[in-house]
């Protein structure tokens, strides 16, 4: 009994390598991810379900090289170098090809139409009235009934369209 409740504290906090070799492992590391997802050379904000996915790799890739199997540096380094070379490549391609880039990134969803929700897109998404709602105030619309067209962009954002004659209304306030 009480072997299985026995711990080993030094072991637990005393590193089976040197300080120094640990500091400089997650240095590389570290500098090896700024430089992929600086090449990458998103706007901040905006990940796409790809950028995501290459983000989610390399992040499981400097975690097995950052584990104490110091092997493992190099085959991180490679693995990043990869996830990098496939999101390079798909973005090079889908950047000719507009059908890929549909594939790839999806397209816009209308959710509203003339004033009235699109309720199966809506439910498509998974995007509650509410949480459009809140959207749209965010955008400076109030009433849903001022909306002609509302789309949620395949980045996540919700673009919206007011129509005419309430927008000739709002700049005829401001005029005033």
């Amino acid at each position: 009994m009480q072997a299985a409740t026995a711990t080993d504290w030094r072991a637990m906090f005393t590193p089976s390598v040197s300080w120094l070799e640990l500091f400089l492992h997650a240095t590389l590391m570290y500098l090896t991810v700024v430089v992929v997802l600086r090449l990458l050379r998103r706007p901040k904000g905006t990940l796409t379900g790809a950028d995501f996915l290459a983000v989610v790799l390399i992040a499981d890739a400097v975690k097995g090289a950052l584990a104490s199997d110091f092997g493992a540096l190099t085959g991180g380094a490679v693995m990043v170098g990869v996830v990098y070379l496939w999101e390079y490549s798909l973005d090079a391609l889908s950047y000719q090809s507009p059908r890929l880039r549909q594939l790839l990134n999806g397209g816009p969803l209308m959710l509203v139409r003339d004033g009235r929700l699109l309720r199966q897109n809506l439910r498509r998404v998974m995007l509650s009235r509410a949480e459009l709602q809140t959207q749209l105030r965010e955008l400076g619309i109030e009433h849903l009934r001022d909306v002609r067209q509302a789309y949620l962009d395949a980045d996540g954002r919700i673009n919206a369209f007011m129509r005419a004659d309430v927008e000739h209304m709002q700049r005829s306030r401001i005029v005033e």
